[in-house]
């Protein structure tokens, strides 16, 4: 074995040209445990406890300062956040409802099933609602991904928001999503 090189030399050569690294930072997380969290989802017969493990492992994997697990506006106009997990103080907090005409792209997006995005420094009303409404001093960027079934209707959104970080959600991390 320790002769091959010598047998070999153009090998050697062609293969010697790695490209430099690139310092980036991580913007998802891979760990063994968070799959096997995921294959324990299968047996979660409990919808807080199956919400409280989808928002965990989705701010785990993405590296979300918080996810919330979000239903789509009901008749009576009001969108249940069922719960939402913290990745800086690792712990799922119980949600809350908020009018869907206090957070009309949020709503948009949910009723039509399509994923939006929204900067900190967005003006609408979304934001400052949403934040209100978790006791938070800010939501930081925000990123919805709604669940659609093969029916096409929206089953649950997934919403990210960086309010510690202030990570921006790139469309990178919405098809990830």
């Amino acid at each position: 074995l320790l002769a091959l090189p010598h047998h070999f030399p153009a090998l050697i050569l062609r293969g010697a040209a790695f490209p430099p690294s690139v310092q980036e930072s991580r913007r998802f997380a891979t760990h063994p445990k968070l799959l096997q969290d995921l294959f324990s989802l299968a047996g979660e017969s409990q919808a807080r406890d199956f919400s409280d493990t989808v928002t965990y492992l989705i701010s785990q994997a993405m590296l979300a300062d918080l996810c919330l697990f979000i239903s789509p506006p009901t008749e009576q106009d009001q969108l249940f956040i069922h719960t939402y997990y913290d990745l800086i103080s690792e712990k799922n907090y119980p949600g809350a409802v908020l009018d869907s005409r206090s957070a009309p792209l949020i709503a948009s997006a949910l009723r039509q099933g399509r994923p939006q995005r929204l900067p900190a420094s967005s003006t609408s009303p979304d934001l400052t609602n949403l934040a209100q409404a978790l006791k938070l001093e800010r939501t930081g960027n925000l990123l919805l991904v709604p669940v659609i079934s093969t029916d096409g209707n929206t089953l649950f959104g997934i919403i990210l928001l960086s309010p510690y970080s202030n990570r921006d959600w790139l469309t990178e991390d919405q098809n990830l999503l």
